[in-house]
Formats: C-alpha cells, structure tokens, sequence
C-alpha cells in the first residue's frame, strides 16, 4: 500500500525542523545513556572538545550533574553500603569521575 499524504508509509508525518530537533535530542540522550552504561569515561575525557569526539554533543556540565545525583541516590539508599567493599569502590570511581569533570569544566571555562 502506497500512502501520497507523505508520511512514507509509517503513518507519522515529517514536520519540517522538528523531526531533525527530535533526532538531535534523541542523538544526545543515546550518547549520554552510552557514557553512563557503557562507563566510558577515559573515552570522553581523552577526547574532549575534538571534532571528531564520539561524545561530542555531551556537555561535561550535564554529565556531571547526572553524576553527582547517581551518587547522592546511591548514597541514600545504601545505607550500609561503606562495608561492602564493591560499593566503596564505585563510589571511589564515581568521586573520581567528578573531580576530572570539574577540572575539565573549570579549565573549559578559564
């Protein structure tokens, strides 16, 4: 079946900019969802602010908000989590994340 009200067969219509802010918006939270899963932040530090960064739409400012609320969660509800080593450990990881994040938005921005 051929549809001629161009919406390509899918029944949804491509609205002129708004698709293309869609797929930027969706681009951007797929990349931001990949550092988080993937914990491939020696990636994005190492490239940061090159052209060809896979993290390029990413800004450390966001992700390191979303940082520091993983953390304070985690910390609330874990209560005893200090005595589980494994959960002292991601924690020491995630400070450790932070603190290069900030370093990198403090000489971004000097």
């Amino acid at each position: 079946m051929v549809s001629g009200d161009r919406t390509g067969g899918s029944g949804h219509k491509l609205l002129n900019k708004r698709f293309n802010l869609k797929m930027r918006k969706n681009f951007f939270m797929m990349r931001l969802l990949d550092l988080f899963i993937q914990w491939d932040w020696s990636t994005y530090l190492a490239d940061y602010g090159q052209p060809t960064c896979k993290y390029l739409r990413v800004n450390p400012t966001t992700a390191l908000v979303l940082l520091e609320k993983m953390r304070d969660t985690s910390r609330k509800n874990n209560v005893f989590a200090q005595f589980r080593k494994n959960e002292r450990d991601k924690q020491k990881l995630i400070d450790t994340v932070a603190k290069q994040l900030r370093s990198l938005i403090n000489s971004h921005h000097s």
